[in-house]
Parts: structure tokens; sequence; C-alpha cells
């Protein structure tokens, strides 16, 4: 009951941060439902059914330059030959192909062209977003009910959405792959659970289709394989992993079929490159590269401009959860093995620091890493002075996390995930009203407020004499620089 209750004040929290919060769709260029990455994930679908143009897309010029989703055409890059390859891969346009039919059908009768892009498709993919993650969010909580009591389930409910990142990208920036992929981690360990307590081949179909999805929305998600293949394994024992091995050996029948589900998924964007480069592989991030021996694993974690910690101190009771996980927590190995490698993989990405509110990149893992946290919540639960000794912490923790999202899009914002320092971090966290100097602690960490005394000009250059000094709008005459 009280998990239920939980649920329902989320998805308040949740429908009010979108529709009367942030209404994306209210917003134009940038920071509308197809602003920045967005835009390129959505790509498929009008270059596909509307343009009929995946090769070139020589509608691309004109739609960015009358919507202004980015700065430039940046959707995809020119392969060799000529034609133009998207950046991204093509999940997320899947997923939201109903709403895009949706927008498509109404576009014209509602008064707006049909051309992709308008109102009614960033509406409909805006609330489609929502909607999906609101299903993932429901389901997530059956999950947890399968291990946890119903106090613990509503409390580690109401913590993830309250007090982490996955407020903003459920509610607001719901038109990238996290929320989404959040809903499929929630039916993979779901439909893996059932598989492991009775094995039957529409578990097997599910969860090699459910794997499939989350690869085709970010490749770097092959990490979800290591949930089925390692589920119900407690220890590092030799017995423990004989027995693992033992039920995947007596239902390799069932595992083939996954493996082939999964291949299946995955080819959508083996025939995507084909058709448009004539190569089954491409790399198509273009320069961003993996430091796989040197990952920049505590600058992601701590970082002033976007650390995971430092925006999301409530994931700090995922780490101390680990010493009460470790002991009393089940499918301890499949759990800890995701947690290491996943975070491994999104700290080795070289522009680690991936924009937007802090560690967003993990988001998804939530699903996993949220068994932790509960099975931390529910050994605070035995004992009255530990959930009171607690409580304090979690209403700091979720005040920041509230706090981050307020300023994240509000018109007098503190936060600047570009250029948050240390020094300017602690004197506007939590905080609504700083002085105006405040701003200058993005450069420095000193303020100095005395007379400055024996002035003198270093250098002065007006850039009127720089031909090359032309791109950016003059403060005054005729160039700046």
């Amino acid at each position: 009951m009280l998990s239920r209750i939980s649920y329902f004040i989320c998805v308040i929290l949740v429908l009010y941060t979108s529709v009367v919060f942030y209404p994306k769709w209210n917003n134009t260029a940038t920071e509308s439902p197809l602003g920045w990455d967005a835009c390129t994930y959505y790509w498929y679908l009008p270059a596909t059914f509307i343009y009929k143009d995946l090769k070139q897309q020589k509608f691309g010029d004109s739609i960015i330059a009358k919507y202004g989703f980015t700065s430039g055409f940046c959707q995809s890059y020119l392969y060799e030959g000529g034609n133009r390859v998207i950046t991204y891969s093509s999940g997320v346009a899947v997923l939201e192909l109903p709403a895009f039919t949706i927008a498509h059908i109404l576009a014209r009768p509602l008064g707006y062209p049909a051309d992709g892009f308008s109102k009614p498709y960033q509406v409909a993919i805006q609330l489609w977003g929502v909607l999906a993650g609101l299903l993932g969010l429901w389901y997530f909580r059956r999950l947890l009910l399968l291990y946890f009591s119903d106090k613990a389930t509503a409390i580690t409910l109401f913590l993830l959405v309250v007090g982490t990142n996955y407020l903003n990208y459920a509610a607001i920036d719901v038109t990238i792959t996290h929320s989404y992929l959040f809903t499929i981690y929630v039916f993979l360990l779901l439909n893996t659970h059932h598989f492991y307590t009775t094995p039957k081949r529409k578990y097997a179909v599910r969860i090699g289709l459910l794997t499939g999805l989350a690869i085709l929305v970010r490749p770097s998600e092959m990490v979800a394989a290591l949930i089925p293949l390692l589920w119900g394994v407690q220890s590092l024992s030799v017995t423990s992993f004989k027995k693992q091995f033992g039920f995947i050996r007596q239902h390799s029948g069932y595992i083939f079929l996954s493996a082939m589900c999964v291949l299946a998924v995955c080819s959508v964007q083996v025939v995507y490159w084909l058709y448009v480069t004539g190569n089954p592989f491409v790399y198509s991030y273009d320069d961003k590269t993996f430091s796989w021996l040197s990952p920049h694993t505590w600058p992601y974690l701590t970082d002033a401009t976007s650390g995971w910690l430092r925006y999301n101190p409530m994931i700090l009771f995922i780490f101390i959860g680990l010493i009460p996980f470790i002991r009393y927590g089940s499918n301890r190995v499949a759990i800890l093995t995701f947690f290491i490698v996943d975070l491994y993989i999104v700290s080795a990405w070289d522009v680690w620091w991936y924009s937007g509110i802090g560690g967003r990149a993990m988001i998804q893992s939530y699903v996993v890493l949220f068994f932790i946290a509960a099975t931390f919540i529910q050994y605070l639960l035995e004992r009255k002075w530990r959930i009171v000794a607690a409580i304090p912490f979690l209403l700091l923790f979720a005040y920041i996390n509230l706090w981050v999202v307020y300023n994240a899009h509000c018109a007098d914002s503190l936060y600047d995930c570009q250029h948050m320092s240390n020094r300017y971090y602690w004197a506007v966290v939590g905080r609504f009203n700083v002085p105006a100097y405040t701003v200058r602690y993005k450069d420095t960490d000193e303020y100095y407020d005395g007379t400055p005394r024996n002035m003198k000009l270093l250098y002065a250059n007006n850039f009127e004499a720089d031909t090359t000094a032309a791109n950016v709008e003059p403060i005054a005459g005729e160039r700046s620089l």
C-alpha cells in the first residue's frame, strides 16, 4: 500500500515538473524538446518517412535554419562518397515512432506544417517520453517488491525521483536516451527474474529483444548482457559458478534464442549503415574516443562541472549501502559486476562530463544500482535509530537535487553546466540568491573587494585592424574577437 502511495506521489511530482514547472514544448530552438542531442536521436524518423532521404539529408540545413534545434547542421557527418551518417544510433527513433505517427496524422488538421519538426511533433515526443518513464517507474515498483518490503520499496521509489537526476530526465529532458533506457532495464530485470524462476521461451525472447533494444539505443549498453548471464550468482565461489554454468547449459536452447533476438534488433543499425555507407559497421562518433587504460572515474564522480556524486549526493547511499549489500543482498555478483563495468565504461569516455546534469550517463543503471540502495534502506528500517539518523541526510540530498533541477532550467539560473568551478559551486549550492560578484568564482577562487591602486594598462586592442576577428558580434566598431 505504501509503495502505491509513493508511486502516485512520484507521478504527481514528475507531471508537475514536466507540465507546470518546465513544459519544454513552450520553448524554441535548443531548449525545445528537439534541442541538441534529442534532434539527432529523432532525425531518422522524418528523414525516412517524410523526406525519404536517409543518405544525403538535403533537408537538414533548412530545418536547422528554421527551428534552430542545434547551432548548426550537426546531426550527421559527411562520409566517403558524399552521403551523411547520423551520429547516434537509431534506438530512440524506434521508440519514438508511435508518437511521431500520431503527430504526423494530427499536424495538418491542427494547422501546423507536417514537416516532422513543428509543434505537434515536439509535444508528442515529449509527452511520449514522460509516459514511458512513468510506465518504467510503475514496473520498477513491482520489481522491487519481488525482493524488498513494501515500506523499503516506497522509500526507494521516493528517493529515486526526489533525490536524483532521474527526475530531470524523466520529466524534462526525456527526449534523449536515459529515461527510455531506464524503462528498458526495468523490463529486462523483470524478465530475467522470471526466467530464473521459471525458464520459458517467452522470457528468453523478451530478454534478447530488450537487451538488443538497449544496445540499439546506446551501443555501450552491451553491459546489459551481464545481468541475465550472472543473475542468481551469490558469490565468487567455484560452486556458484558451476551452478550457474549448469543452468545455462541446461537451457542453452533458450540462451541461443535470446542471443539471436539481440542480433535481430541490432541488425536494424547494421542495415542502416549498409544502406548509407556500404559498410556493416561504422564508428559514427567521429573524433570522440575512450581512454580504456586511464578512465576519468574520479572527475566523473566529483568534478565541479558535472560530478555524479556532487550533483546527486543521494547516490552516496548506494556507495555506503555496498557494505550491507555485500553481506545481505541478493544477486550480488550480477549487480556488483554490472556496477563496476558500467562505471568504468561511462567514465572511460573522453567526453566524461556528458553535458547536462552531472552523472546523467548512469541514470539507466539506477534500475540495477537501487537494489543496493533498497537493501541499505531495508537495513536502516530494522532499527528505528538508524532511519532517524539517516533522515536529515536524505532530506538534505533531496533538497540539493531539487535545487539542481530548478536551477538547470530557471531564468535566473545559478547552475552553469559548462563553467562550474569548485569555488563557485560552494558559493551557490542550495541558495537562490547570491551577491552579484559570485559569478566571478567561475574564473577564480578569489574575490577582491578593496580599492585597486596603481593600476596600469598592460595591453589594448580593439581588433579593428585584425581581419581574422570578424566571427563574433562586435561590442563596438566593426570587429570583435
